[in-house]
């Protein structure tokens, strides 16, 4: 009876990561540290991930005059940067914030090195998974915007003004649209987002196949339009709040959490974390 039990458990395992990973066993002050790690990090890679991206589209736009290379090689270069643009990049990536700071490998880089996932509403969703307790989600959500305010302070003070203007930048968010329509865009792209990322490496892997071709596959979502002029999700409450200081997007903030409880109860229904423990 024991085997035939251990067998039904290994055909469980293939649902998802939930069913793989246990609760975690951290006391809440390491639980506290592991977040702030990876929030910092997470910022500082963005910051360098922001004004890479900002760099290459100005560049594939040949603005000659910005860059000191001789006219002969720049279109070139830029035909070069164009394609590389267009290889790594969603194609509206200049409306693409969440590219910038929730791409799959950034995401996955910080989660593997630091223990977390630098995202909020991802984190709302392994919360109504069971993974984390909603104790210590509620510890998490304080961490991750003074973490993310610090080390944008601390950045700003130690980068070159005109890198620090790049990175930091707020996102320019319209609202023409009604806030109803934003928030529910908001919340669709990011249970879209969440639910993808967390099922879509595992579903790739199962099936034989490389499980990062599935941050290729989020790249539409970071170019859906979730305002009036068609700019993207940053997937990200600490962001739309972190680059203003301005509770004027509330909605978007709570669209974005809302994605991730979505996000939590479809994975409920669908792909549930395995009960045995």
């Amino acid at each position: 009876h024991h085997h035939h039990h251990h067998h039904h458990h290994h055909q469980m395992v293939i649902t998802t990561t939930a069913a793989t990973e246990k609760r975690s066993q951290l006391s809440l002050w390491e639980v506290i540290l592991q977040e702030s790690r990876s929030i910092s990090a997470w910022a500082a890679l963005s910051a360098a991930v922001r004004i890479a991206v900002s760099d290459l589209v100005h560049w594939s736009q040949q603005e000659a005059g910005s860059r000191h290379i001789p006219p002969q090689y720049l279109p070139t270069i830029s035909i070069v940067a164009k394609g590389i643009l267009r290889c790594f990049c969603p194609s509206r990536v200049s409306h693409s914030p969440g590219f910038v700071y929730a791409s799959g490998w950034v995401l996955v880089l910080i989660q593997s090195t630091f223990g977390a996932f630098p995202s909020l509403p991802i984190r709302l969703c392994e919360t109504i998974l069971g993974r984390l307790s909603i104790h210590e989600f509620l510890l998490i959500v304080p961490v991750h915007f003074a973490c993310l305010f610090s080390t944008i302070v601390a950045l700003k003070h130690t980068m070159p003004e005109e890198l620090a203007a790049t990175a930091f930048e707020a996102i320019p968010y319209s609202s023409k649209n009604p806030w109803w329509q934003d928030f529910l865009r908001e919340a669709a792209v990011n249970a879209l987002f969440v639910v993808g990322f967390l099922v879509l490496p595992e579903l790739l892997r199962v099936n034989k196949f490389r499980s990062w071709i599935a941050f290729f596959l989020l790249y539409p979502l970071y170019n859906m339009p979730v305002d009036a002029e068609g700019m993207g999700s940053t997937l990200g409450p600490t962001i739309v709040y972190g680059l203003e200081f301005d509770l004027h997007d509330w909605y978007r903030i709570a669209g974005i959490m809302g994605g991730g409880i979505v996000a939590g109860i479809i994975m409920r229904t669908i792909f549930p974390d395995d009960r045995r423990d």
